[in-house]
């Protein structure tokens, strides 16, 4: 029978969730035990007459038909209605037949709809076992079954409660016999066969997964596990390949890898699972594994992530010039299609910079210029996004190597190309002057800049930025504070005096004035007046400020009394997990808080990296690198998040993950401190 109820059992998990109890009023509580003894009396009794079967299925169709309905309803009392005339029918077929398995799953279904919390939970459950007792092999009571203790099991959420999982996988690997190519079937066992840390079976189910049919219903198993895992054939072969992986089948893990990329050149988790993969084989299987990377790039020219990942195991078993003759042959093979070319030879500089061939590196990305200038001359409009791309990598090699008279000529070129001007262009020869010490002439640049756009804020910020960095904090505030102050003329926005305190606050903080940057937090939550969300932002930057004045149990005070206010603040659970485990304090405790943030926000990129981070000071060195290689793929360009994702893999012996993700982090960096400790780990 069809599960046309799933809407139902996923308002009754959500109720679960948050602690619901009780049930409906449509249903009775105890249905599931009447109907038991119904069914132990039919046991001993003579076969159901014909006519009472016929009558069952009778009321089984006409239960079936209110059922059809409930997609047209559009009132909550007409809803009630129908759901009471469904139940009624289904239980008249069942006084009539007792032995209909598909009308205990319907009455299961019907009395999630119906009611809420873990009551309803488990007399859902009772209902689908009865329908299981009359027939083991009854597809909707064991699919109920296999969803309500996934549920009740934690799969997805937490640690796993190992009777309900057991029981789960009893009944989804009685779905997959019965339907061998149900997908939701095989995904659920490929996860707790994950969890169990069953290697061989993981892999059998996600094979099955991979050949089954996409389901029309996923709705369910979106509600348990979120959008990060969907049930696709792709999805599959993904995490097929970290299967593999981590089963140390690395030839098996590129062959399924190398397809996915080549179908999505752009695929960051399947290009940093073929990374792993391609780092961790071994010398005997290398020439098995370049053959198959050689075909992959052979038939995708245009893919600059198989270029990548072929090249840098050319370079690690010593054949680097082989490594960087990858992206020239696939260019020369694309001299037809400039864009893709030029992209190779971009690519091939960042290899390069990797391998310390930093002139070389320059090279490749003066090439990719020259195939763009050439197809039609250097269109600002047009090219400006490549142009920046290229030029920020160039100035970055300058800026690493200390030439930084070579990267303000690299400005100056580019300001040729988008016009004089340009604030791109200004923007980066401020940051140059700065990085230099040149403070007189990062402030003229900035000056100049404003007063060609004063609206500008940003640039305003920045012109305090400097002085506060050059040591004078208090002129800094000065100009801030002429903001807040000033008259704002007619037709122009006014100033967002809130965020400038708060910008005050973080002055304060950068100059290591902390008891001032407190006190700047302090008036912009008297700012925030009767704004809720701005007064929980202020007491956030004081809690930072108290944290890093050394005031970690004023800083907690804080974050608790928002979290007091607030139960579910993201922010605030982070920040205050985050603050205990860089204390090495209370560890099990910061995860859980974090954990919760992340609950709430799973994809954010700081949430995931804290939860990484607190897993690695705990020791759970998988669990810490499966989250940060998370938090890469939703920010790639934190620097925080490369650094922590490369001390994981150093912890775990893979040297060379480790330097590839201190060597991101070293190009996003920019504070002399970051810069001097990042070289050092390098240098191990």
């Amino acid at each position: 029978m069809k599960n046309l109820l799933i809407t139902a059992i996923l308002f009754a998990c959500s109720a679960i969730s948050v602690g619901g109890q009780g049930s409906g009023s449509v249903t009775t509580e105890k249905l599931s035990v009447r109907l038991a003894s119904q069914l132990k009396a039919a046991d001993s009794a003579k076969p159901v007459a014909r006519a009472e079967r016929e009558r069952a299925l009778t009321k089984m169709m006409e239960g079936q038909g209110y059922i059809w309905r409930v997609s047209r309803v559009r009132s909550q009392r007409e809803l009630a209605e129908i759901t009471t005339r469904a139940q009624a029918a289904y239980v008249a077929a069942l006084s009539a037949d007792p032995t209909l398995a598909e009308a205990y799953t319907a009455l299961a279904e019907i009395h999630l709809a119906a009611g809420t919390g873990e009551v309803a939970m488990e007399e859902a459950l009772a209902l689908a076992e009865l329908g299981l007792k009359v027939d083991g092999d009854n597809f909707g009571s064991r699919r109920l079954l296999g969803r309500l203790y996934a549920f009740k099991s934690g799969l997805g959420r937490t640690e796993l409660v190992e009777p309900f999982a057991a029981r789960s996988i009893e009944n989804w690997t009685a779905v997959t016999r019965l339907d061998p190519r149900n997908a939701e079937g095989w995904a659920v066992l490929s996860l707790f066969h994950e969890k169990l840390d069953k290697k061989d079976d993981e892999i059998g189910a996600l094979q099955s997964w991979i050949s089954a049919a996409p389901p029309a219903d996923s709705q369910f198993f979106t509600r348990l596990f979120g959008p990060k895992i969907e049930l696709t054939p792709e999805a599959a072969s993904i995490r097929l390949g970290g299967a593999y992986i981590r089963s140390g089948k690395m030839k098996e893990a590129i062959a399924v890898l190398s397809l996915i990329i080549a179908d999505d050149a752009e695929n960051l988790e399947a290009i940093d699972l073929l990374q792993e993969a391609v780092m961790g084989t071994s010398t005997e299987a290398a020439s098995a594994t370049v053959a198959l990377l050689q075909q992959a790039v052979y038939a995708n020219p245009a893919s600059t992530a198989l270029a990548d990942i072929f090249a840098e195991m050319l370079a690690r078993n010593g054949r680097y010039s082989d490594g960087a003759a990858v992206f020239v042959r696939s260019a020369e093979r694309l001299e037809n299609v400039p864009e893709a070319s030029a992209s190779l030879y971009v690519a091939l500089g960042e290899f390069q910079v990797r391998h310390r061939r930093e002139a070389d590196a320059i090279d490749s990305y003066n090439k990719a210029i020259d195939i763009v200038e050439e197809v039609d001359g250097i269109d600002a409009i047009r090219d400006r996004q490549f142009l920046e791309n290229v030029f920020d990598k160039m100035i970055a090699v300058y800026r690493t190597t200390n030439q930084i008279n070579k990267a303000i000529e690299a400005v100056e070129r580019v300001d040729r190309f988008l016009g004089q001007g340009d604030m791109y262009a200004a923007r980066h020869m401020i940051t140059l002057y700065r990085e230099s010490g040149r403070t007189a002439d990062a402030l003229r640049a900035v000056r100049a800049s404003r007063e060609k756009t004063p609206e500008d804020q940003g640039l305003m910020r920045l012109e305090a930025t400097i002085l506060s960095e050059s040591g004078q904090v208090e002129k800094a505030v000065e100009i801030v504070r002429k903001g807040i102050s000033a008259e704002v003329p007619i037709g122009r926005p006014t100033r967002d005096d809130f965020s400038d305190q708060l910008f005050i606050a973080e002055l304060y903080t950068r100059a290591s004035r902390h008891k001032d940057a407190a006190d700047a937090a302090e008036e912009s939550y008297k700012l925030a007046r009767g704004n809720e969300q701005r007064r929980q932002i202020a007491k956030l930057t004081l809690a930072t400020a108290q944290h890093l004045a050394g005031d970690h149990a004023a800083a907690e005070g804080t974050l608790r009394e928002i979290l007091k206010q607030s139960p579910g603040n993201p922010i605030a659970l982070n920040n205050l997990g985050y603050f205990l485990v860089e204390r090495n304090e209370r560890l099990e405790e910061a995860a859980q808080m974090i954990r919760q943030a992340l609950a709430i926000d799973p994809t954010n990129p700081s949430y995931l990296d804290s939860l990484g981070w607190a897993y690695f000071k705990l020791g759970k060195y998988g669990e810490a690198e499966k989250y940060l290689r998370d938090a890469v793929r939703y920010d790639s360009g934190s620097a925080t998040i490369q650094e922590h994702l490369g001390d994981v893999f150093a912890k775990q012996g893979k040297t060379d993950l480790a330097r590839m993700a201190w060597e991101r982090a070293l190009t996003l960096s920019s504070a002399e401190e970051d810069i001097k400790r990042l070289r050092g780990k390098l240098q191990r």
